[in-house]
């Protein structure tokens, strides 16, 4: 900036003010730096809840998580401990697992797990086998089965923090260095919901499947923005995983087809091709030897059927019939309220203000991004890209409409969890619309508003952590 020199009535010089149009770009600097460094604070206090709301639930909350927890522990145990991956109908829960549950371990149970129905059977072993052989070598590191739940349960918080991260590289790949913090908070409020803390840290997949979901989008994003086909084999790779993870991922596929035609439509030549093929290629090679295992088992590709004959007592005893009707309404009572786990459904009914923070703060992950994705415009989505990180939770949504009407499982389906991998997408693609909007200050406060709201739900629902 250059100085102005004036002289003064004793006639020596002094610096004179800028002109407005010198100061200004320094105030607007100041700022942004302001603004900046309050959305760091927030950052890093939505990090900071995670983690200690994540750690008081991995210590405090009921063993067994009444939502399969213990099955799935007996998928990690029979890996870990007989090196074989356990058989739909037919391998049984652990004496261990047992004990747990009837809260005599370390004494050993005198329970016959043949007689106690389906607690007595490993009946998550239809699902595909990645998260549990990862968790293998964290369930070696003790002997003691209860702290083996707590080591678990730690990895599950582990991965939930990484989760984190990749939102922060996504939304810097977005939106560059100048906006990206705003997208990573408002991603980051999905990772403090308290449904999606406590499966992420109750032992399950599903937090391996978050990982896998954020960084094969992102890498369809890279894909498609700089037009590299060898990003196809990458987000090809990390496709394959997150099925190997979490069948219900199959809704990453389209999106993998998507980000593909219109990469060869855009090129239109042979090697993009090849690229696009090749990476759909891997994803099925790293699925393949599940696929086996399930042919040579269940002689079929997934064991499905036999899981829903298994469950069909206890999920739907009444053999109720859904049809295309109920969907609409299902999806908005379970996939627009992501708030709560099952366990905790009714835990604000005597919290009036808590349970009215949980539906605002809901209401900005769901109907909120859901209506600036349609307020944007499709010229305005195709131009940036922003459609590929609602395709996701679409996909999902028809994933599981296809299994409740198609299938005929049962409602579960629709069960909010099933959601959780691609909903911070969803909520991060929202946040990335209203700003290309122009709405940044209006996002940094909504996103002030509502992590603060969360803590308060979460200081209201503390004392639920011993009830499960």
């Amino acid at each position: 900036m250059t100085a102005l020199i004036e002289p003064m009535a004793d006639g020596q010089p002094t610096l004179a003010a800028p002109p407005d149009e010198e100061r200004a770009p320094a105030a607007g600097l100041r700022r942004w730096l302001t603004v900046q460094n309050a959305m760091v604070a927030l950052l890093a206090s939505q990090f900071l809840m995670i983690a200690v709301f994540g750690s008081l639930t991995a210590l405090r909350f009921p063993v067994w998580a009444p939502i399969d927890e213990s099955a799935h522990f007996s998928y990690v145990q029979d890996l870990a401990e007989h090196h074989a991956m356990p058989v739909l109908g037919k391998t049984l829960t652990s004496s261990q697992v047992i004990a747990i549950a009837q809260g005599v371990y370390p004494k050993k149970t005198t329970t016959d797990p043949r007689k106690i129905g389906l607690a007595g059977l490993s009946y998550e072993a239809f699902e595909p086998p990645l998260y549990y052989l990862v968790a293998v070598p964290f369930y070696d590191m003790t002997g003691n089965y209860r702290t083996k739940v707590t080591v678990l349960r730690f990895l599950g918080l582990g991965l939930t923090l990484v989760c984190g991260l990749l939102l922060m590289r996504l939304a810097r790949v977005v939106l560059g260095p100048r906006r990206w913090l705003y997208g990573a908070a408002g991603g980051l409020v999905v990772l403090m919901l308290p449904g999606v803390i406590v499966r992420m840290t109750t032992v399950s997949y599903l937090p391996l499947a978050v990982v896998l979901a954020i960084a094969c989008v992102t890498d369809l994003w890279l894909a498609l923005r700089h037009g590299a086909p060898w990003r196809l084999l990458t987000s090809g790779a990390l496709l394959g995983l997150a099925v190997l993870t979490n069948v219900f991922l199959v809704d990453l596929v389209p999106v993998f087809v998507v980000v593909a035609l219109v990469m060869l439509w855009r090129s239109r030549t042979r090697q993009m091709l090849v690229f696009a093929v090749v990476g759909g290629a891997i994803a099925l090679v790293l699925v393949a030897p599940w696929l086996a295992f399930n042919e040579a088992h269940y002689h079929a590709l997934t064991a499905s059927s036999l899981a829903k004959s298994e469950q069909l007592a206890i999920v739907n005893p009444t053999h109720m019939y859904y049809s295309a009707r109920q969907l609409p309404a299902e999806t908005v009572e379970s996939y627009f309220h992501p708030g709560l786990p099952a366990e905790w459904g009714g835990a604000l009914g005597s919290s009036p203000v808590a349970g009215y923070l949980l539906s605002l703060v809901e209401v900005f992950l769901v109907p909120l991004p859901l209506l600036l994705f349609v307020a944007a415009g499709w010229r305005r989505l195709a131009g940036s890209q922003l459609w590929l990180l609602a395709l996701p939770w679409l996909a999902n949504v028809l994933v599981a409409w296809y299994i409740t009407v198609g299938f005929q499982f049962e409602t579960g389906a629709l069960l909010n969890r099933y959601s959780y991998p691609t909903l911070p997408l969803l909520a991060a693609g929202g946040v990335l619309v209203a700003l290309e909007m122009g709405a940044q200050r209006i996002v940094a406060g909504a996103t002030l508003v509502v992590s603060a709201a969360l803590f308060v739900v979460w200081i209201d629902l503390l004392p639920q952590l011993h009830l499960g």
